[in-house]
């Protein structure tokens, strides 16, 4: 008798989890479609003689200009596309959208977090989906972006990891996305490093994005809060990449400092 009133019991909570999933799965799911609805909606900056970047013979995205360049960062925009957040989601793409429009940047970057696959309060895991959000925003605001990844874009318990949400950014088709994986030989993914140059031919500014990774290798899950850091790999590489500037400056001119100006944008 009373074997089967625990089995009743465990069949009553079985059917209460099937019918939690299933519903909050709906849920998301409407959720994410209305969102994605209104970001293909939202309307093109309009922006007076954009600049437009070129990859140059070593791969690099470069843009030309004797004027100022406007960048604008944003970090941590946490976008959750789960059950529990399509509001709050809706406001921080909003709020990306509103700053765009009113600033009316050459470039955007975005130094991590973008995605928010807390399950426990975003609904989910699902770091691809917000992603795309956010890529879809940024495609339909018609504005050039890139990204460098955070601790939470891919966590350990994420449905995707960096690899394939690189993957995503990088080959997707997207006209305005900057992102690129990066050397091979390095540590991370999204290191990578866009210029800007004068009509003379000679770099001025060298933008670098770094993969600053999430957490140490005995905290994997982050729920120690140790967080990683830039290797020495990258730093190499950065070095590398000064020096070959500096050389193709002497190259093309007679600049008194032929050393770009860098900077460098990460999440850690």
């Amino acid at each position: 008798m009373k074997n089967n009133v625990v089995l009743k019991i465990l069949a009553i909570i079985a059917v209460v989890v099937v019918l939690f999933f299933a519903i909050t799965s709906v849920i998301t799911e409407i959720g994410n479609k209305n969102n994605m609805k209104k970001v293909e909606n939202i309307e093109q900056v309009k922006i007076e003689n954009q600049l437009v970047p070129v990859e140059d013979e070593n791969g690099y995205w470069t843009f030309t200009t004797d004027e100022d360049f406007k960048v604008v960062q944003f970090s941590d925009i946490h976008i959750g596309a789960g059950w529990m957040c399509h509001g709050k989601d809706l406001k921080a793409l909003n709020a990306v959208a509103a700053m765009v429009t009113e600033e009316k940047p050459d470039l955007v970057i975005v130094t991590g977090d973008i995605a928010y696959p807390i399950p426990p309060q975003a609904g989910t895991s699902d770091n691809l989906t917000e992603a795309k959000l956010f890529a879809t925003l940024m495609e339909n605001l018609g504005v050039y972006w890139t990204v460098t990844f955070g601790n939470h874009d891919t966590e350990a318990y994420s449905k995707y990891d960096r690899a394939q949400i690189a993957d995503f950014y990088e080959n997707s088709g997207f006209k305005y996305c900057l992102f690129k994986s990066g050397p091979e030989d390095i540590d991370g993914f999204g290191n990578n490093v866009i210029n800007i140059k004068n009509s003379k031919g000679e770099i001025t500014q060298s933008i670098f994005t770094f993969d600053s990774h999430a957490y140490l290798n005995h905290d994997i899950l982050g729920f120690g809060y140790n967080y990683d850091n830039i290797r020495e790999s990258q730093v190499e590489w950065y070095r590398e990449c000064v020096e070959k500037f500096t050389a193709y400056n002497r190259s093309v001119s007679d600049m008194e400092n032929p050393v770009p100006k860098s900077t460098a944008f990460f999440h850690i």
